[in-house]
């Protein structure tokens, strides 16, 4: 299991301060040669505020990948003055891999 990208970090406050919602897009792989069962990404944006939302992955073929939309609730300002998120995939570690070190990656939008 591998996170390929963090395609788009978009924060939009569509009233001012206290209704901001935080979107974030993003690619994970099953790099591995045997189906995965079910595994959980977290989503973690502005790891000082510690907004965290959780996904459930029912499961994903070897070889797939799989593009996921997380929405933060409003107050969740990612922006202070820039926005870190952080995606890691099976968080509860019920996939055995040879290699847990993809299986996290962060990106950065400079505010």
């Amino acid at each position: 299991m591998t996170v390929l990208n963090i395609a788009n970090i978009d924060v939009n406050c569509p009233t001012g301060a206290g209704s901001c919602v935080t979107t974030v897009t993003f690619t994970i792989a099953n790099t591995g040669q045997e189906n995965a069962g079910p595994f959980t990404v977290r989503v973690v944006a502005d790891p000082a505020a510690s907004q965290i939302e959780n996904v459930n992955v029912t499961g994903l073929n070897a070889g797939a990948t799989k593009t996921l939309t997380v929405n933060f609730p409003p107050n969740g300002n990612c922006f202070d003055p820039d926005c870190s998120v952080v995606v890691i995939i099976d968080v509860s570690n019920n996939i055995v891999e040879s290699d847990e070190g993809n299986n996290q990656l962060t990106d950065l939008v400079i505010g």
